[in-house]
């Protein structure tokens, strides 16, 4: 049963915890069954060898303490209705106290009238 990673051979990672902490590198070989990934330039080991001598060599790094670098984040908007604050109830408000208003002027006008010509 394979297990699917993020991670391929090839991206670019940024390595998020260990004694590298902080550097990059891409990934050069992936170890399935462990879980572990070879960075370049990370987890360096020095191996001796009598014909070759000193040889310097990537080690492995753990799955866990590797991010992508480079990774595209989908980022998904939320759709969100705002319900417009209505105007009709501020203008009958307002039109409702302009009504009472004249009413008012008209009964006192109706009222001056009718007492000029008493």
């Amino acid at each position: 049963m394979a297990i699917k990673l993020k991670i391929k051979k090839g991206d670019t990672v940024k390595v998020i915890a260990g004694q590298g902490k902080g550097s990059t590198g891409t990934v050069l070989d992936i170890d399935l069954k462990s879980l572990k990934i070879k960075v370049e330039g990370h987890a360096i080991k020095t191996h001796f060898d009598r014909q070759n001598g000193i040889t310097k060599k990537e080690g492995f790094v753990d799955y866990s303490n590797v991010v992508l670098a480079d990774g595209k984040k989908k980022t998904t908007k939320k759709k969100t209705t705002k319900k417009k604050a209505t105007a009709k109830k501020a203008t009958t408000k307002k039109t409702t106290s302009k009504k009472t208003a004249t009413k008012a002027s008209a009964k006192k006008a109706d009222a001056s009238s009718n007492s000029k010509t008493a």
